[in-house]
């Protein structure tokens, strides 16, 4: 188990949509859109912060991140949930958000969707883009104005 492991539980635990971790301050869990600091756990120190990201970091996202001060990847903690992680370099030392990913794919009944939306995508594509062999010219209707597109 990876130390950061514990903040993602505590993330969970209240109900934390994104965990904020900020070298020279305290983590934070963004709580129904607010930030709050979790003292408990003390100031990040730089060099403590990035042995903790590290430790989850693929190997070759490491490497992306030290030549671009910027890195995405997902991570998962299996029976908790999955996370997309973003570093990144700062003024005064590295940081990262990680927002929590729900490990079940939500169906429209629950999230609490009307049923005809839920029928939306059983609709045949209707769009006409893309659906022409090479070539072939199409007309788009835009407010009014026909446009040509080959």
């Amino acid at each position: 188990m990876a130390k950061i492991d514990d903040l993602f539980k505590l993330m969970s635990d209240h109900g934390a949509s994104d965990l904020h971790l900020i070298a020279g301050q305290p983590p934070a869990l963004r709580i129904n859109g607010e930030l709050e600091r979790i003292n408990s756990q003390g100031i990040l120190a730089q060099d403590g912060l990035k042995e903790l990201l590290y430790e989850i970091t693929p190997a070759a996202k490491k490497d992306h991140f030290e030549l671009t001060g910027d890195v995405d990847f997902g991570y998962e903690i299996p029976g908790l949930a999955r996370f997309r992680a973003n570093l990144f370099n700062q003024k005064y030392g590295c940081g990262a958000v990680f927002r929590k990913i729900p490990s079940k794919v939500l169906t429209a009944d629950d999230l609490g969707l009307p049923p005809h939306l839920d029928q939306s995508r059983h609709a045949e594509k209707r769009t006409g883009l893309g659906n022409r062999p090479h070539g072939q010219r199409q007309i788009h209707h835009l407010g009014g104005h026909d446009r040509l597109r080959q």
